[in-house]
């Protein structure tokens, strides 16, 4: 039998009836452990009836078994509840005979715990890494908290590069490929995401048309915070209308911890009617909607690995302007599906917004672009992991 053990430092619901989370990427691991017949989920659980996640997780009985853990909205938290993390690192130790192989999902002191707990108990384990924690640490904290949070990077990134000596790696994108390979005891690099084929059978190219006069559609979608980027949206946004007088409404859709900082940026910059917060949308028609209605989608994050709403602006054909971190290289191709620009240069993103706009024929083409997203669905990338496992750990 093949037991497959997942850790997530992310915020899980329960309302008696379904499990919840905001951390959409799990559907991702879910996938992978679907070829397992056992799945382990280790979770920060709070089972208050009121609550739920944006993400309802249809688990198959049986097959999943959840493992509550002291519930706490960060795993950062857990600096402050020392308790609640001796209670997890307890329940990964008494919870380690019911599984073979564990996904540790790094860089976080409690994942280097669960890791500790695999060694120890001589369990299989890789290394799943999607994101460049240390940066994203130094943007997410501000003042006084901006030492600390480098010293906590530091020590983290040792961490992590030793644990990458030791066992196999996946790492979300080119970025950090390039940053772990060279210590890395084995390293691959995927490309994850929860799009499935009957999502982009949802979506289809439309011709591109421009009602004369009507403002140029900016469209963002994902988290506002920090590490999106979205202050240097703003600023290249505030360019293109007050130094280039160009006529452009700019929808962002998405919700986070960083709405209210950038709606006061988005004031002092004297965008508010340029600039429109939409709010979180599900998937769906409404969503779509802002794809078909769009002439540029943006994507000026400062850190990435493979955000789902590129490959939706692919399926849409809407014309893509992205920065050029992370995973991104992977799947937007320079010129030719889309335009890449450098991460944090509002001037670089303001030049290529009106190199889009004055140029009709451009815009055509990237929306026209032909790509093969069938290799991006969670379908494809999931059996790649578990093809990489099996081969790696001989299941």
């Amino acid at each position: 039998m093949k037991r497959f053990a997942i850790y997530l430092d992310q915020p899980f619901w329960h309302d008696g009836q379904t499990l919840t989370t905001d951390a959409i990427f799990v559907r991702f691991l879910l996938a992978v452990g679907s070829f397992f017949d056992e799945i382990h989920l280790f979770v920060h659980l709070n089972r208050d009836p009121d609550v739920r996640g944006r993400l309802a997780l249809d688990l198959e009985p049986g097959k999943v078994c959840v493992h509550a853990l002291p519930f706490v909205r960060r795993a950062a938290h857990l600096y402050q509840k020392p308790i609640a993390a001796w209670q997890t690192v307890r329940t990964f130790q008494q919870k380690a005979d019911r599984w073979d192989l564990a996904c540790i999902v790094l860089p976080h002191w409690t994942s280097a715990a669960f890791h500790r707990v695999a060694v120890k108990n001589e369990k299989k384990a890789f290394l799943y890494l999607r994101s460049n924690f240390g940066f994203e640490s130094v943007l997410t904290r501000g003042g006084g908290w901006r030492g600390p949070a480098r010293i906590l990077a530091w020590l983290l990134e040792r961490s992590t590069r030793s644990m990458v000596r030791q066992d196999l790696t996946l790492v979300v994108g080119d970025e950090l490929y390039e940053l772990y390979q060279p210590v890395a005891l084995q390293t691959h690099r995927i490309y994850p995401t929860v799009l499935s084929r009957s999502d982009l059978d949802c979506m289809a190219k439309g011709p591109v048309h421009k009602k004369a006069g009507a403002p140029f559609r900016l469209l963002s979608v994902g988290r506002l915070t920090p590490e999106k980027g979205l202050g240097v949206l703003v600023e290249a946004v505030s360019k293109v209308v007050f130094e280039h007088g160009k006529k452009v409404v700019c929808d962002l859709i998405g919700s986070g911890k960083g709405r209210k900082s950038l709606q006061e940026a988005v004031r002092k910059a004297g965008l508010q009617d340029r600039v429109v917060f939409r709010g979180f949308v599900d998937f769906g028609p409404e969503l779509f909607r802002h794809y078909q209605t769009a002439d540029c989608y943006l994507l000026p994050s400062l850190t990435e690995g493979i955000p789902k709403t590129i490959v939706e602006a692919l399926a849409f054909g809407t014309p893509i302007i992205a920065s050029d971190v992370g995973g991104i290289r992977g799947v937007i191709e320079h010129e030719k599906t889309g335009l890449l620009v450098r991460p944090g240069d509002a001037e670089d993103l303001s030049n290529a917004i009106l190199r889009l706009m004055s140029d009709e024929e451009l815009r055509c083409r990237l929306a026209q672009s032909e790509r093969d997203l069938n290799q991006f669905t969670i379908e494809v990338q999931s059996r790649h992991v578990y093809n990489i496992l099996a081969h790696h750990f001989h299941l």
